[in-house]
């Protein structure tokens, strides 16, 4: 055989090869912006109304309380029992859920469930 016979038969091998890897990739591409997007979509609690039910359950959990007690004007401490040590548990747990920034100053002003949802609703913007 010729070696320009080599050559094209050489070139049709590599594209051969590389076309279904080239497919392969282009799933993969599609695959992953897939997952991203479902990601995106999961992490971003759309409504005011969601957000407001992920933070009942957090305090519910945080503080040990049935979650039927979680109503916007429970006072942390008179009505869910909530201690220093369980609030800073709430705090970090927010922080960590939501992605925010709570300082002390900001929740030294937190006494009710509403003052939350309030909190979280200024300040939560979802990436």
């Amino acid at each position: 055989m010729s070696k320009k016979k080599l050559h094209q038969i050489g070139l049709s091998l590599t594209a051969l090869i590389l076309a279904p890897l080239t497919s392969i990739n282009a799933f993969a591409a599609a695959d992953k912006i897939v997952v991203q997007r479902f990601a995106q979509k999961k992490n971003n609690l759309q409504t005011a109304k969601e957000r407001q039910e992920i933070i009942k359950k957090i305090i519910a959990e945080t503080l040990g309380v049935d979650l039927k007690k979680v109503v916007a004007n429970a006072h942390f401490v008179n009505d869910l029992g909530g201690d220093s040590i369980a609030l800073t548990e709430l705090r970090l747990r927010l922080e960590e859920k939501f992605n925010l920034e709570i300082s002390n100053q900001q929740a030294e002003k937190m006494f009710y469930v509403r003052d939350v949802f309030a909190f979280v609703e200024n300040h939560y913007s979802p990436k």
